[in-house]
Parts: structure tokens; C-alpha cells; sequence
């Protein structure tokens, strides 16, 4: 029986408490420092929940007082205040009172405790007594109408009939799993459940719809998982309640911090025989892959200074970004490869930052997820910076491109913390032939960026581009290594990462693509929120749209920080059509 659920389907329907809002709820569990005990409910005179109001204290056996009534312990007040001694002394910390006795001073407890309280204790926090018979469950949504991140998992990996396939083996074991675990927590408390999403005739119903009707994993979390269930609450009047994104009844109730959150499996890892190793952020591996519905990459990025998030464009708005950027060229440039005007170092502004190619890929539910997570905000602006092109030198080295080298796009001295995170969406997939992104790991942070300040003293109060000086990359470009990954994939890395782009050893080609025509194109992508742009940046920003502007990789900025790459700009430009998720980025 997992642990936690157990104990909130047990004050539910067993014990009885007072009132706390969440906030007071934070204030208590912050009072043990992080350590909680666990009551073992077979020790002699641990304390057990009744129904009833306690008429004697449980130490001293007198008659409780009216203000004493309420006591967490069913003590007087003496008494409560030795347990609390009690457990100050075990648990090696300081715990003071019930509320009900907190704000009295007591000195030391009487001669009267005639009943000592044996090791174990918890400290009790609960929200009221339920006097509800038949309690009503929500269980089964998320198993009919893919509301776990494992479905969005299973589409990526292989679409919708991946999700129909797991959706059809997590409803077949149901009633083995989560029901068998709700009726013994439920009916150990004499209630009564109803499971209203497992109706039988809503079941056949739901099981009847085809699954893209039931969820839109191109959208975010909170809005694409359970979607029909969302929209019906929509509909009900539910607005707010129908974005919020899943959250587990442990979670939201805080009793997962009762016991850290961690599964009984997992105490072998709080045992000294148990110490995960240290990782080195300079050290290179592969496993900087994540799927955005993992934990994981928001540490590692942290860490590393970068990480990349799996198929965060899917593969048909991948081809289709890359298309349409292929037919912007040629409308730009004519249809001849030759004649197209392509900088050396492949960063194209002139029109092409703000093409339907570049916006599809900004547009993406997923890109936008995750810097949702980083910064904690949904309220985003995205930068509308360059698109990399480079062509194929297989049998033509005039088309090699020149690397700009390894740099910072933001200035050690000037901007000492995170407040940028760039991106990108390679539309073809990044190999050791072709080229790419290059990253110098935990370069961000720590020493190694401590030795690249020193090396670059010259660049205090300059602008946010930063040349990493030749001697540096004798030095450390050894360490710098490609990030390899697939086409669709998102890269983000902390603009304090010293980074650059790698050219590939042949100028090798994706099978199926012949020379002359497109080795590596990528399109730059970061958000920061809304708020952090004033009201002039975010006219200039709308203003730059309309006119197919350029500007760089820090949107509340709008180019005006060094390393804005300059495009030519065209009268009889006609800004695209956007979308409203794309609108609501700009």
C-alpha cells in the first residue's frame, strides 16, 4: 500500500483535528528542520487517533481542562510538555508545543506524569474531521484519459497508437492495482467509495472516442493531457481549475514531506552503504538526452551548464520548419545554391528569423514547457533571433563554413547570474561529420569560469559578446565537445556556458540529400518572462515583427546588447499569419 495515499485516505476518514490553511501547514513541517518520525502504531503508549474528545490526559489520567482540549497528545498542558521534551531529546532537535499549549510557558513538567511516552511520536497535522460517509474518488481519469507524463512518454516515442496501446493495458489493471489499495485505506475507516469515472457506461463511452479526441500531447502540460475533461470543465465553468497541471494527492496535500517524499524501497538509499557518485561537469557523456516530462535535465542543465530535451519538435513540423526555410532562401536568393548570399559563419537574419519556418518551431508546446520550468513562469516572450544555414562542401569547399569560435554570449563581469537561457532546434540531426553546437562543460560556473575571467579582464564593462581569446582555446577548446542529437531535439545552455559552433570533419551528408544543398540548419530559440521586458521592448518587438527584423537571443533586450546580427531589411515586406499560441509569445 503506498504510504502516503494510505495516510491521507486515514484522516480522511478517521481522524479528527483543526483547521489549517497550507501556509500554516509550511510553517509546522518547517519547525523538524526536515526530519520526521515515523510512529510505530504496535509500541506501548504510542499515541493513537480517536473519535471522541479525550476527558483524561493520556500521561497524568486527570481531567482535561477546557483549554487543554485540542492538544494534539490528549495531554494537560505539563504533559504535553514533556512528551515534546521527549521528542526534542530523540529526534536531536528542538519541538515545541501543540498550538493549543504553544503560546503557554512551561518551565518543566510535574512529578504528575505518571505514564511515560515511549520513543516514537509524529507530529500530528490535519485539516478536519470528515463526518461523510461515502466519499467520492477521482481515480481512473488519468488511466482513460492519459493523464500521466508516461502517455506523453509513449506518444513520443511512437504516437498516438503507442498511447492507445498503454492506455488499453493500464485500464485492464486497474481494479489489481489502484483499487485493490483505495478499498483497504478506504474500508479500514468504515466509508464507502464511489469511483464515478469508472461508470461503467462512461468507460465504454470514453473507450469509444479515438485518443487524439481525449489528448493533444503537442500541447502543454496542463493543457494537453485529459483534454476533453478540460474542456469540459471549461465548459462548467471550471476555467481555472481546468489549466492546472496533474499533481498528486500526496503532493498538493504535503504529506509526501512527512516522509520525504521517498517510497519504502528507497530507505536503502538514505544508508551510508548507498553514496551515488559525484559528477564531474567537465567530464563528456551522452546522457545529456532527457524527455521533458523527466526531472532530471532541469539539474543537469544547472550542473553542466547545458542539456537537450528529446523530440520537443515532432518530426512532421520539423520537416515542414525545414521546407519552408528552404522556400524563404529561394524566394530570397533565387533558386540556384550559387547565387544564394550566405555569410560564412551561416547566422541569417535578413527575413528569414521571422519566416513561418522559424515561428513554427517557437510556437512548440514543448520548447515552451520547458523554459516554463526554468523560470517558473508561463507568461513568455520569445526572441526572434537568426537562423543557422549551412550548405553542403562535400564536393564543393567554397560552401565550408567558418565557425564563429567558442565565446559568451553573456559578459562574466556585467551579468553575474542566470538570466539567460538560449536555445535551439536542429532541423537536421547533429553529427561529428556535419558539425554543430559545442559546449565547454561546467564552463558557467566554479573555477572554470573564474579562469576564463581572468584570461579576459580587458572585456570588463564591454558588451555581452565575448571572443574567447586564443590562448583560452589552446588551453581548454580541447574540453569543448559537440553536442550530438536529433533533428527536433531542443538545446539549451546557460548563456554564461562558453560555447561556439564546431564544423564537421567531411562535410558529410544525411542520406538521400545530394550536394549543394542544405548540411546543418538550426533555429535559435529562447523565452524569458513577460514581465521582464518594459513597455518600450515589447512595442519595439511588435514593431520589428511587422517589419521582418532581427534581433538576438535575449528578448527583453530587443538586439540592443552586443552580438545582434544585422540583416537587410525589405520594403515591400509582408509579415506572416500567427497562430495564438505563436501571438502569445511575441
Amino acid at each position: 500500500m503506498d504510504f502516503n495515499l494510505g495516510t491521507c485516505f486515514y484522516i480522511l476518514a478517521n481522524y479528527k483535528g483543526y483547521r489549517m490553511s497550507v501556509e500554516e501547514c509550511e510553517i509546522e513541517l518547517r519547525d523538524y528542520d526536515g526530519e520526521f518520525l515515523r510512529r510505530d502504531v504496535k509500541t506501548e503508549g504510542s499515541i493513537q487517533p480517536e473519535h471522541e474528545v479525550r476527558e483524561n490526559c493520556k500521561g497524568c489520567k486527570r481531567k482535561i481542562k477546557l483549554m487543554d482540549e485540542g492538544c494534539v497528545f490528549g495531554c494537560c498542558r505539563v504533559c504535553c510538555s514533556g512528551i515534546t521534551k521527549k521528542i526534542s531529546s530523540f529526534i536531536g532537535g528542538k519541538v515545541r508545543c501543540c498550538d493549543v499549549h504553544n503560546d503557554r510557558i512551561i518551565k518543566k513538567p510535574t512529578k504528575s506524569v505518571k505514564k511515560p511516552i515511549k520513543k516514537e511520536y509524529v507530529k500530528r497535522i490535519c485539516i478536519y474531521k470528515s463526518l461523510s460517509q461515502i466519499i467520492y474518488t477521482g481515480h481512473g481519469a488519468d488511466e482513460l484519459l492519459a493523464g500521466y507524463g508516461r502517455h506523453r512518454t509513449a506518444y513520443l516515442k511512437g504516437g498516438y497508437k503507442e498511447v492507445t496501446k498503454v492506455l488499453k493495458n493500464e485500464v485492464g489493471r486497474l481494479w489489481e492495482r489502484n483499487l485493490g489499495r483505495d478499498d483497504r485505506c478506504i474500508s479500514s475507516g468504515g466509508k464507502e467509495a464511489r469511483f464515478i469515472f469508472l461508470e461503467d457506461g462512461f468507460v465504454e463511452f470514453i473507450q469509444s472516442l479515438d485518443v487524439t479526441f481525449i489528448a493533444d500531447f503537442e500541447l502543454g502540460q496542463g493543457v494537453g493531457d485529459k483534454r476533453i475533461l478540460r474542456r469540459y470543465a471549461e465548459e462548467l465553468g471550471l476555467k481555472e481549475c481546468g489549466n492546472l497541471v496533474k499533481r498528486a494527492m500526496q503532493f498538493g496535500s504535503r504529506i509526501g514531506k512527512v516522509v520525504g517524499g521517498e517510497k519504502g524501497d528507497e530507505e536503502f538509499e538514505k544508508s551510508e552503504k548507498f553514496k551515488p557518485p559525484t559528477t564531474d561537469p567537465t567530464k563528456y557523456d551522452k546522457d545529456y538526452r532527457f524527455d521533458i516530462t523527466l526531472p532530471d535535465w532541469l539539474p543537469y542543465l544547472q550542473t553542466h551548464g547545458y542539456c537537450v530535451i528529446s523530440s520537443a519538435v515532432s518530426s512532421q513540423n520539423t520537416n515542414l520548419a525545414l521546407k519552408s526555410l528552404i522556400t524563404s532562401l529561394k524566394l530570397l536568393h533565387g533558386n540556384d545554391v550559387d547565387t544564394w548570399d550566405i555569410p560564412e559563419h551561416g547566422l541569417i537574419s535578413e527575413t528569414l528569423g521571422q519566416s513561418s519556418g522559424a515561428w513554427l518551431i517557437r510556437g512548440s508546446s514543448i520548447v515552451k514547457s520547458a523554459f516554463e520550468r526554468i523560470w517558473e513562469e508561463k507568461d513568455l516572450i520569445v526572441s526572434m533571433d537568426c537562423v543557422i544555414i549551412w550548405l553542403s562542401w562535400l564536393n564543393n569547399s567554397n560552401f565550408k563554413p567558418r565557425s564563429e569560435g567558442l565565446h559568451l554570449d553573456q559578459n562574466p563581469f556585467n551579468k553575474l547570474d542566470m538570466i539567460s537561457v538560449q536555445g535551439m532546434i536542429p532541423l537536421i540531426d547533429v553529427t561529428e561529420e556535419i558539425g554543430g553546437l559545442q559546449i565547454i562543460p561546467g564552463s558557467h560556473v566554479g573555477v572554470l569560469k573564474e579562469e576564463f575571467k581572468d584570461m579576459h579582464g580587458d572585456m570588463r564593462g564591454k558588451g555581452d559578446w565575448c571572443q574567447a581569446k586564443e590562448e583560452y582555446v589552446e588551453g581548454r577548446g580541447g574540453e569543448a565537445r559537440l553536442v550530438e542529437c536529433k533533428a527536433g531535439d531542443l538545446i539549451l545552455w546557460d548563456s554564461r556556458t562558453v560555447h561556439g559552433g564546431k564544423v564537421g570533419s567531411l562535410g558529410g551528408r544525411r542520406e538521400g540529400v545530394e550536394d549543394g544543398e542544405i548540411a546543418r540548419a538550426s533555429v535559435t530559440v529562447a523565452m524569458v518572462p513577460r514581465a521582464w521586458a518594459s513597455e518600450e521592448v515589447l512595442e519595439e518587438r511588435k514593431e520589428g515583427f511587422r517589419i521582418g527584423a532581427t534581433f538576438n537571443h535575449s528578448p527583453h533586450e530587443t538586439g540592443t546588447s552586443t552580438g545582434t546580427v544585422k540583416g537587410k531589411l525589405y520594403e515591400d515586406y509582408i509579415p506572416i499569419e500567427l497562430t495564438a499560441e505563436q501571438r502569445e509569445l511575441l
